[in-house]
């Protein structure tokens, strides 16, 4: 989640600014966002494997953190992420696809 971050302030900027450019910035953060939560996700269903954890005194990564239960589904916090990297990214390539088609 920690390359949604910047995304916030890379957008303020850029409206102020009207930096035609800005688009593909955040582009570039989900997208580098993407790829980690797609791991972090497959690495808690058991896709990967860790070899150590994250940190020193830190609990595992592959150990999920419950957002919240939907019946007998779990919503991680991580699956969160993923869904707004996603999100962030659907959006931002359907306004470059508009301008292109202008």
């Amino acid at each position: 989640r920690v390359w949604m971050y910047p995304i916030v302030p890379i957008t303020i900027i850029a409206i102020i600014t009207a930096d035609k450019y800005a688009k593909w910035y955040v582009a570039a953060l989900a997208g580098i966002g993407i790829l980690f939560s797609a791991y972090h996700n497959l690495l808690q269903l058991g896709v990967f494997s860790e070899s150590e954890s994250c940190v020193a005194t830190g609990t595992s990564c592959a150990t999920p953190t419950v957002f919240t239960h939907i019946g007998d589904n779990i919503i991680t916090l991580e699956f969160l992420g993923l869904l707004g990297f996603l999100t962030i990214n659907i959006i931002v390539w359907s306004l470059i696809w508009v301008e292109r088609k202008r």
